[in-house]
């Protein structure tokens, strides 16, 4: 079954990746995502929000992903894949930061053809700020907490690089 027969894939998703500037998102985080996105799993109509302490613009940050990302695909697919990916800058416990990428989220989400939105936090970060950050979410206007009418659910998932 290919991806974009699955029903999920008629909603929005937005994928956060905490600790986007990191060397565990360049080598294993936003490769993984552009396989999801080549295989059919991840569409145009997803956005990927990459947060992080780095101070850097969105085709900054698009130049820093692309060297990670060519070796697994065509120019054309890396393209495509980095359109989808987008920056924000701010510290781990800074929720007026995490609320500014929130804000961007929120209106790209309203501009889907979907009524729901799906949202994923995605921690490639080290564990020790692993809950620093989840209080940040929780209490921003990102908050896991918060009630809205446009999403459907939110998870945080986490990574461990053991390599």
């Amino acid at each position: 079954m290919a991806g974009n027969e699955f029903p999920f894939m008629k909603e929005a998703l937005s994928v956060v990746v905490i600790g986007a500037s990191g060397d565990l998102a360049k080598k294993k985080t936003y490769p993984s995502l552009f396989s999801l996105y080549t295989s059919g799993f991840l569409s145009d109509s997803n956005i990927i929000c990459g947060y992080a302490r780095s101070k850097m613009t969105d085709d900054e940050f698009r130049d820093k992903m692309r060297p990670f990302l060519i070796k697994h695909g065509t120019d054309e697919q890396v393209e495509s894949f980095l359109r989808l990916c987008t920056y924000s800058a701010g510290g781990y416990d800074d929720a007026k930061a995490m609320s500014v990428a929130a804000a961007k989220l929120e209106t790209h989400e309203a501009q889907q053809t979907s009524s729901k939105a799906n949202r994923v936090y995605y921690f490639a970060i080290p564990p020790n700020v692993f809950t620093d950050v989840a209080a940040i979410i929780k209490v921003s206007r990102a908050g896991l907490n918060r009630k809205s009418d446009q999403l459907e659910w939110k998870r945080i998932v986490q990574l461990v690089d053991r390599s």
